[in-house]
């Protein structure tokens, strides 16, 4: 056993604003695995983690919380929070009842916020999980990661947030938890919020309450979100802009070439060396990996999140049906098209194969292809679309704010 630096503390590190992204990805990469492959799921038949614990859970907080408070304008913040709480139940509760089915409620570490987190020779180590209470451990791995990310709202890191709910949703694929994320958030932020009281004695200091509460309530504030997707060759800096436009506006990030992957049962490392029409870029996978893309879309646009689709849509065809999902769900659509130079396109390919560390196998025969049929925006696209010349230097704020303005 040794002593831990508690400067290096995830909550130390977060005060000083020294979270290092790669340490962020490292920790989703360690929550995600824990997830999928260490934490027991529940036995056939077991209670833990039904939906009417949770019910409980998150309706015992105002029990606890109301005969602490007396201002009237907190009392009605808390009121409407139950209303919101009661509201979201009834809508996910066959949700809830179903992730337990299949294996969702496992048994986590309970207390994973960054207080029991500690980097170790830059690496993420969680400690102190909850052991004295089956309910609070046996829990939804999607509860887990709202526990953390709402931390790291609280201590305003949004951006690092979105960075780990990202990350640990390329690799476990529980797009279709996002429909609980802020309803766990939510109870999480109010757990909080009731410990920062009973830790005192009267008179109580609320300034850490007002903050928690304030947190809780941004949590249920309705933002419409947008279905953005991309357009452009392999090479022509889709992913790359995409993932840093996500941080920025708060998007889910789905990537073609890691759901072809999941599609087929591989791990997004997987490198089989496939060309033009063979192995995993066949027109049959093609045709699935756009259906699922229009799937997990659909997931996450009803959860109420913005979604950045990260694909080549070459044909027009699937350009459209995107739109029409956009019009379903009655919300903004956007394409954000993609061109380089030809010579960069082909170095950008070559220094990946080399590197042999991102998703997409797309080599010159492939780009060829693409290029070849590569179907051009038609007129009418241009309205909804964004040129990003990467030939030119891309400013990230101003694109950003083109964005906002689009939606």
């Amino acid at each position: 056993m040794r002593r831990f630096p508690q400067d290096q503390l995830l909550s130390e590190l977060a005060e000083k604003n020294d979270l290092d992204p790669a340490l962020i990805i490292d920790l989703a990469e360690c929550v995600a695995d824990f997830h999928m492959n260490a934490a027991e799921r529940t036995p056939a038949g077991s209670t833990l983690g039904r939906a009417e614990s949770m019910y409980h859970w998150f309706n015992e907080n105002f029990d606890q919380i109301k005969p602490l408070v007396k201002d009237p304008s907190t009392l009605e913040a808390l009121s409407d929070l139950k209303v919101w709480g009661e509201e979201q139940y009834k809508q996910n509760q066959e949700l809830l009842t179903r992730r337990q089915h299949q294996g969702f409620v496992r048994e986590c570490h309970g207390d994973l916020h960054l207080g029991n987190i500690v980097s170790i020779d830059n690496l993420p180590v969680c400690f102190d999980c909850i052991e004295f209470n089956d309910e609070f451990r046996w829990i939804d791995t999607m509860n887990e990661v709202a526990f953390l990310l709402m931390d790291l709202d609280h201590r305003g890191r949004s951006r690092a947030a979105g960075k780990f709910l990202n990350h640990y949703l390329n690799i476990t694929g529980d797009y279709d938890g996002l429909a609980l994320l802020n309803y766990y958030r939510v109870y999480r932020a109010l757990v909080r919020a009731k410990v920062s009281l009973l830790k005192q004695s009267p008179p109580y200091d609320f300034s850490e309450f007002d903050r928690y509460l304030e947190l809780s309530l941004s949590y249920t504030k309705a933002v419409k979100p947008m279905l953005i997707i991309t357009h452009g060759v392999s090479g022509s800096g889709k992913s790359y802009w995409s993932e840093r436009i996500a941080r920025e506006v708060g998007a889910i990030h789905i990537r073609s070439d890691i759901e072809r992957k999941r599609l087929l049962g591989l791990s997004a490392d997987h490198h089989g060396g496939s060309s033009t029409m063979q192995g995993i870029y066949t027109s049959e996978i093609t045709r699935k990996t756009y259906e699922r893309l229009k799937h997990i879309s659909s997931l996450i646009l009803r959860a109420g999140f913005t979604v950045i689709v990260d694909a080549t849509f070459l044909s027009i065809s699937d350009r459209s049906t995107f739109k029409s999902l956009a019009e379903t769900c009655q919300v903004k659509f956007l394409i954000l098209a993609f061109s380089t130079d030809d010579a960069t396109l082909r170095q950008r390919i070559q220094q990946r194969i080399v590197k042999n560390n991102d998703p997409s196998e797309a080599n010159e025969e492939i780009l060829n292809y693409q290029v070849t049929n590569m179907e051009r925006l038609l007129e009418e696209e241009f309205l909804q679309a964004l040129i990003i010349d990467n030939k030119k230097e891309v400013d990230l704020k101003r694109l950003v704010s083109q964005i906002g303005s689009n939606g």
